[in-house]
């Protein structure tokens, strides 16, 4: 039998069963092991800039290494856009 594909992320679906997921802004989402915080929203082209995350509970900005946090199964990740007015 041929191995069925995902075609968001061209894996095999059997492998993708198993792939971690975070819950993003309320809903699961998978992304792949070891993969930072920033490459994770980027991937899915979230711009840092002008944003507040949650992560964990941990409030940050795109000031802080989001390059050398890395996700685990299970985190929790809450965007906020920062919006100006007067």
């Amino acid at each position: 039998a041929r191995e069925r594909f995902c075609p968001s992320r061209n894996l095999p679906l059997s492998f993708r069963r198993n792939m971690p997921k975070v819950i993003l802004n309320g809903k699961e989402t998978e992304f792949t092991a070891g993969e930072s915080l920033l490459a994770f929203l980027q991937s899915r082209q979230f711009s840092v800039k002008n944003m507040i995350l949650e992560w964990n509970g941990q409030i940050l900005t795109e000031k802080d290494p989001l390059g050398e946090l890395r996700l685990k199964d299970g985190d929790t990740v809450d965007l906020f856009s920062i919006v100006g007015g007067g």
